[in-house]
């Protein structure tokens, strides 16, 4: 397993701890809510990679609005969930979150 991968499951696993909320003091959950802030955070801290937005519709609305936010670095997406490549992060947006059209 690859170093940034290793960084993914460990920054998962933070996440879900009550200081990981009370250091971000977002509402809602990372992914939910505090992906933006995530990324953010996220590139300051490495000093190096971009952000990416995931448009899409919901419910079937003809407009396309930001649905999540995330960090990639190299060829991996980093939020909430750790980290992903971007089929994976494509697949979790049209099934666990039901954004069409991303």
């Amino acid at each position: 397993m690859s170093t940034p991968a290793r960084f993914g499951f460990a920054l998962r696993a933070w996440l879900r701890s009550a200081e990981a909320y009370e250091a971000g003091q977002i509402a809602g959950t990372w992914t939910e809510g505090g992906c933006w802030t995530l990324a953010q955070a996220l590139r300051r801290w490495a000093g190096t990679g971009e952000l990416y937005g995931l448009w899409g519709t919901r419910g079937g609305s003809p407009f396309s609005w930001l649905q999540h936010v995330v960090w990639r670095h190299g060829e991996l997406f980093f939020d909430g969930d750790g980290a992903s490549r971007l089929e994976t992060l494509f697949l979790r947006a049209t099934t666990e979150w039901e954004i069409d059209d991303v």
